[in-house]
């Protein structure tokens, strides 16, 4: 294959950190094709001839975010552990780049991280996971990291109890006074939660523990 030329390759490279930049520091509606040639100090039409389109930008925008999206190295990790640290992955990426939110939830998340999900489902098949609650499973996580991100940084778990009126909510405020886990505790309970519910179901479909031995 014919490598193309190093300038073309540093200029494309360059467009995505200054289009990151730019998302990060002023958001995604800031970030058009003419804003971003004025920042390289180039003219907005040679961008077309690295990208495609402004979709394609933003395609690598998620490719980026989601770079550290990768499968955990150790192959002796029992299923669970093993999508607990890609759920954790996840959201350390959607954390890193909180303005990229609105992209890499959309059709751009899926084509970057279609190899981990492939790899996920693949992990699952050998956990003994039937394939018709894979897809469930992968987005339920996927959807949790996610809440627990946008539930972070704009209604975040301190804010809670000032909010409350100054009579009732007896238990809910019992409730908050007694949780004291952070952030990663309270999103590693939540992801066992889901994985062990699974787990479980799995388990009583098969019925008997010759069925819950792969999980």
């Amino acid at each position: 294959m014919v490598k193309p030329p190093a300038a073309t390759v540093s200029l494309r490279s360059r467009a995505l950190e200054e289009a990151l930049r730019i998302a990060d520091s002023e958001g995604l509606g800031a970030l058009s094709i003419r804003r971003l040639a004025e920042a390289l100090g180039v003219k907005g039409a040679s961008l077309y001839h690295h990208f495609k389109d402004k979709d394609e930008i933003l395609g690598g925008l998620a490719t980026i975010a989601l770079a550290e999206l990768r499968p955990p190295s150790d192959e002796a990790l029992g299923w669970m552990d093993w999508l607990l640290q890609v759920a954790r992955s996840y959201r350390e990426a959607l954390l890193a780049h909180p303005n990229l939110l609105p992209l890499i939830l959309g059709r751009h998340n899926r084509r970057a991280g279609s190899a981990v999900y492939d790899y996920g489902a693949m992990k699952l098949t050998e956990a003994g996971i039937p394939p018709a609650y894979q897809l469930t499973l992968i987005n339920a996580l996927e959807s949790y990291a996610t809440g627990a991100v946008l539930y972070g940084l704009n209604a975040p778990a301190a804010a809670w109890e000032a909010s409350l009126p100054p009579d009732g909510c007896v238990h809910l405020r019992r409730a908050l006074q007694s949780d004291t886990l952070d952030e990663d505790a309270r999103f590693d309970l939540g992801c066992r939660a889901l994985l062990e519910g699974l787990a479980a179901r799995v388990a009583h479909a098969r019925g008997g523990s010759a069925g819950r031995s792969p999980l």
